[in-house]
Parts: C-alpha cells; sequence; structure tokens
C-alpha cells in the first residue's frame, strides 16, 4: 500500500489549485429558486481499501466537485474525517441529485457511495406562536 507524503500531495494539488483559481466559471451560477436542497453522504464501499482505490481518480474526482461547485450544484462539501465527503446539493430532485453524483468518477467507478437526504424547512417551531397571533 502506497502513501502520499506532504510534498507529493502538494505536487498534485497545486496544479489544480492554479487551474481552479484560473477558472473563468462563476461560482454558484443562476439557480431556480425551486430547487431542493439534499444532503449527500460519500461512503467508500465495503471491502474498498480507500487509500489505493481513490488515489488514482483524486485529481479526476475534484475536478468533478470543482465544476460541480461552480456552477452551484454543490453549495457546500465538507470533510467527515476520513476517506468520504458530505455535499450539500442543490437539484431539482432527489433522482438529479442522484443522477448529477453517479457521474462522480468515484462513484462511476464503484469505490463511493451517496446516502441521499431530502432536506426541507423546519416549520415546526412555528406551533409555539400559532395561540400568540390568534389572540
Amino acid at each position: 500500500m502506497s502513501t502520499v507524503d506532504g510534498p507529493q500531495c502538494l505536487r498534485i494539488v497545486d496544479p489544480l489549485l492554479d487551474r481552479m483559481a484560473r477558472a473563468k466559471t462563476p461560482v454558484h451560477g443562476d439557480r431556480d429558486r425551486g430547487a431542493m436542497r439534499v444532503l449527500a453522504v460519500g461512503r467508500p464501499r465495503s471491502g474498498i481499501d480507500p487509500r489505493s482505490a481513490i488515489a488514482p481518480h483524486a485529481v479526476e474526482e475534484l475536478e468533478a466537485l470543482w465544476q460541480l461547485y461552480a456552477s452551484g450544484t454543490v453549495r457546500e462539501m465538507y470533510s467527515p474525517g476520513g476517506p468520504g465527503a458530505v455535499l450539500m446539493l442543490e437539484a431539482e430532485s432527489i433522482t438529479a441529485a442522484q443522477a448529477v453524483l453517479d457521474a462522480l468518477p468515484l462513484v462511476a467507478n464503484q469505490i463511493v457511495d451517496f446516502e441521499l437526504i431530502e432536506l426541507r424547512p423546519f416549520l415546526s417551531l412555528a406551533a409555539l406562536f400559532i395561540d400568540r397571533e390568534l389572540s
């Protein structure tokens, strides 16, 4: 099993960051206000060695994520503290969000699976104010 040391990682990431900085794509382009928020939790598939499986696709995966971020489809990205990703997407439907994620190299190569959760506004707090508004 091989690992990527700090200097080697910088040789991979620095050119990618440079390309991202020069990209002419507007960040978070115009989005339809009807789009829903979807929380996507990506984890390596069972039986996969993440270090060896992800490395050959890392740059391509990051470029694809950058394009989704620049277009406004991916609104936020987080690390779960280990292999995987937590993404906040805007999409027309769960099916549309899944289709976007299916095109990511790590998903297409059956390395990562995403669990999708549709997020809706939390309206229950309004119940606290119903009696006050009627008075």
